[in-house]
């Protein structure tokens, strides 16, 4: 599928390169390079409200990024939960920590937070798989019934 790159709106990095969106389908990428610290959080937390609120799901993706400071797991966490609450979307971060400890260490860390994929194309799988029926649902009783 073709994918669409737009320039981020909102707050904008003075390194453009820093932040670059991108839609495929009905989600919307953010992939973020370089370090993920606060200020790039600042950057990023908006973009992902916006697409959300414009009924994207998000997936946040940080293969390029260098190092994902605690405090930016933490903001990518509200962020997620947030957008969850607010707009009924998902916020997913694609991230392959390969054999690197310091990488596995944050993606550990991301995992505790929201869900996470090893790369973009798994992200949106995820996204646009059918959810299983959950209890309280009217599939669920009639899957229960007919068992």
């Amino acid at each position: 599928m073709t994918e669409l790159r737009f320039p981020p709106t909102g707050a904008v990095s003075e390194d453009r390169d820093r932040l670059q969106v991108r839609r495929r389908g009905d989600v919307t990428i953010v992939e973020l390079r370089g370090d993920c610290d606060g200020m790039a959080m600042r950057e990023l937390a908006p973009v992902a409200r916006n697409a959300a609120a414009w009924g994207a799901d998000v997936v946040i993706d940080l293969s390029s990024a260098g190092l994902v400071e605690d405090a930016a797991i933490t903001m990518l966490g509200e962020v997620a939960a947030d957008v969850q609450r607010r707009d009924g979307r998902w916020v997913v971060v694609a991230m392959d920590a390969g054999e690197d400890q310091s990488r596995l260490a944050m993606l550990a860390a991301l995992t505790m937070k929201l869900t996470t994929c090893n790369d973009v194309d798994e992200a949106v799988a995820l996204l646009r798989a059918p959810l299983p029926a959950t209890p309280g649902a009217a599939e669920f009783e009639e899957r229960v019934e007919a068992a």
